[in-house]
């Protein structure tokens, strides 16, 4: 499909309008939320090329409440199994209303496996953190930081004890290259976040869910980090544990 929905298909979404709450699966119970015919089409959609900004621009036009449209990706997502349907009821409970999180659930039900997975990196992190008592601030916050071109984004913001963490949250596989100039790129952009944030107590933080095979890898790493941004390396539940530490004795 080249155009958003068009011809038979938009066609067999019309005949299913937003219905009120209903369905034993509901995330939430005060909003209209769409079908469940069209939630099924449209995980259909989202493997297509585009998908995920076709069925975007489709859920703009319904006007659904917030949650109504984080309603809508994450049952897409659980539907195509890129998600359990408890760990989605979890991230529901604990990150609905949270910036960010529509806008990065919509970029986990893509058919662009990598980027996705990285996404979903995101919302674990964030998931764990705020089981651990972190307030959730923001989810891939959009952020200029006059050094790289056009708009960057911070990947997670937390907060607990009166402490700010900003996240830099990567995923790539143990045996992967890291792609350094990348990661030094990001380490200045929370370096310049941290300048704008002026928060008295701020940690910056670079997560990798693998340790690298590469030690050399990791050692480029950290010099680059220097003294000033923090590596943790762990499942999203183990940067939590990590980060709880930190709060606490910050």
């Amino acid at each position: 499909m080249s155009k958003i929905l068009p011809g038979l298909a938009l066609t067999f979404l019309l005949l299913f309008p937003i219905q009120a709450s209903s369905f034993k699966s509901l995330f939430f119970h005060h909003s209209l939320r769409l079908s469940d015919e069209i939630v099924e089409y449209l995980s259909k959609i989202a493997l297509e090329p585009e998908g995920a900004r076709k069925i975007g621009k489709y859920i703009a036009q319904k006007k659904l409440t917030n949650e109504g449209i984080e309603d809508a990706f994450i049952r897409i997502a659980v539907r195509n199994n890129v998600i359990s349907q408890d760990e989605a009821m979890g991230m529901f409970s604990n990150l609905s209303g949270v910036k960010g999180f529509s806008s990065t659930l919509r970029k986990i039900i893509g058919n662009k496996h990598n980027k996705a997975q990285g996404h979903l990196n995101e919302l674990r992190i964030a998931h764990s953190a705020s089981q651990r008592g972190f307030s959730v601030m923001k989810i891939g916050e959009k952020f200029r930081d006059g050094i790289k071109k056009g708009v960057t984004d911070i990947d997670v913001v937390l907060e607990k004890n009166n402490t700010v963490f900003a996240l830099e949250a990567k995923d790539y596989a143990a045996k992967t290259q890291l792609p350094m100039d990348q990661f030094r790129a990001d380490i200045d952009t929370l370096r310049q976040y941290k300048k704008e944030i002026s928060k008295e107590k701020f940690i910056s933080v670079l997560s990798l869910t693998n340790k690298p095979d590469n030690l050399e890898d990791l050692k480029r790493l950290q010099s680059a980090a220097g003294s000033d941004v923090r590596i943790i390396i762990g499942s999203p539940d183990e940067q939590a544990e990590i980060l709880s530490f930190l709060a606490r004795v910050s």
